[in-house]
């Protein structure tokens, strides 16, 4: 139930006063009373009961000013007792501030550090809180110091990689297309030396080994396909090779290629459709299956059966 209208705070109506400084009548909200505001009928009529007031400004009895003297000139000035002013204008505290140099400044962190440059030997000083990694006097010192870190002589040194970063770049090539096709999976440098090593280092389509030929890593089912990037879906080929593939999806290994993978019934496969442990299963059992064939393009394939 909604309140009365015109009532105010659960209060209905207003009551009559008198102006304490006109006399005039007007009316005004209880609450107001008892809170000592509703006194004047007017704004104007505050105003000048204010100004007319003995006990207003200076002669009030909350008014009270005491007498202190500037550390800075030395002037007399008044204040609040409250405040806890130091000085009589912005002027001295400003002034005041400048002297604070040195051990007499609140933030002094004992001065500056002499040190010795690490490639002319020269000395110079630098803040106490760049002691531990101020080490060059110019900015010509600290270009000649950081051209000649590298390697183990450079602070990040973190025992090095590989002495051969070839394998390293083709893998960081690969993990990028993954990610640019949305695919997941990683494949580590591990990983790739232990599929090369499984197939004795060579292509699976032409056979050729390395130092002959550079492999490379090939998706089976490709990644523009939906294929993932884990070592499962690797397989090694040369470049050459690799290239002659293009997006088709071809098992090298066992000389398989599926032409159609939605066409393949479910029953062959093993947990995911895309994985096509079962259709080599069912090749080798000389089942035929829709969407796949024999890819006998050489002997490597049938070898290796």
């Amino acid at each position: 139930m909604g309140r009365p209208k015109g009532s105010r705070n659960g209060q209905t109506s207003k009551v009559k006063r008198f102006c304490i400084r006109c006399g005039a009548e007007f009316l005004a909200w209880p609450h107001k009373i008892i809170a000592k505001e509703g006194r004047f009928c007017s704004v104007p009529c505050h105003n000048l009961w204010q100004k007319g007031n003995p006990l207003s400004g200076k002669d009030s009895p909350r008014f009270s000013q005491i007498e202190k003297v500037c550390s800075q000139c030395g002037l007399t000035f008044s204040c609040s007792p409250s405040q806890g002013q130091v000085f009589c204008s912005r002027a001295c505290h400003n002034n005041y501030q400048k002297t604070l140099t040195g051990p007499k400044c609140r933030n002094w962190k004992n001065g500056n550090v002499k040190k010795e440059c690490a490639i002319c030997g020269s000395p110079f000083e630098v803040r106490s809180y760049r002691d531990k990694t101020a080490q060059y006097c110019s900015t010509k010192c600290m270009g000649i110091g950081q051209c000649s870190s590298v390697g183990p002589t450079s602070r990040n040194w973190k025992g090095g990689l590989t002495v051969n970063m070839k394998e390293y770049r083709i893998l960081h090539e690969a993990t990028r297309r993954a990610q640019k096709n949305k695919s997941f999976g990683v494949v580590t440098v591990d990983e790739w030396k232990e599929i090369k090593r499984y197939h004795n280092h060579t292509c699976l389509s032409c056979g050729r080994k390395e130092p002959e030929i550079s492999l490379t890593q090939d998706h089976i089912i490709p990644l523009s396909k939906g294929g993932s990037n884990f070592s499962n879906n690797i397989q090694p080929l040369c470049r050459k090779c690799n290239a002659r593939k293009y997006t088709r999806t071809i098992y090298f290994e066992y000389g398989v290629e599926i032409t159609d993978i939605d066409a393949i019934p479910l029953e062959y496969m093993k947990i995911d459709y895309r994985k096509i442990g079962g259709v080599v299963r069912a090749l080798r059992e000389q089942t035929k299956i829709p969407g796949v064939k024999v890819y006998a393009e050489n002997n490597i394939a049938a070898g290796r059966r």
